[in-house]
């Protein structure tokens, strides 16, 4: 598994995930979920995608409504090839820090969806840039 940020492929300015796609790789996307909290866990979750499948609407959480959130979600589960979520405690934040954390929880995510999607070949994790 290899975790990239921000990937851009200069010649084609549509998602960097079809570029990866056409290369042959199955593209995981994670993220955190509201990272930031006062007491709790942080929330992060991964998703891959057939190349062949969309979801529409699906864009950064942060722009949708709390309702078009809820209204995806099932869609999006039902679309994917894999997905999970993941929680790191606070008393793991308090040891290695909200940042590190952040990415734990998003490389542990992305990590079962790969396990999920054994014998897929190679595979991309496109993540926020915590």
């Amino acid at each position: 598994m290899m975790i990239m940020s921000k990937l851009k492929d200069p010649e084609d300015h549509s998602w960097p995930e079809t570029f990866l796609w056409r290369q042959g790789y199955v593209v995981i996307g994670a993220d955190e979920v509201g990272r930031g909290p006062l007491a709790g866990p942080v929330t992060a979750g991964a998703v891959c995608f057939p190349p062949d499948n969309s979801v529409t609407g699906v864009t950064d959480s942060k722009a949708l409504t709390a309702t078009e959130r809820l209204l995806l979600s099932p869609r999006i589960r039902e679309s994917a090839a894999a997905w999970e979520v993941c929680h790191i405690e606070a008393s793991r934040i308090d040891q290695i820090n909200l940042l590190q954390a952040t990415r734990e929880a998003m490389s542990e995510a992305a990590g079962k969806v790969t396990d999920e999607l054994n014998g897929f070949g190679s595979a991309l994790v496109l993540r926020s840039e915590a």
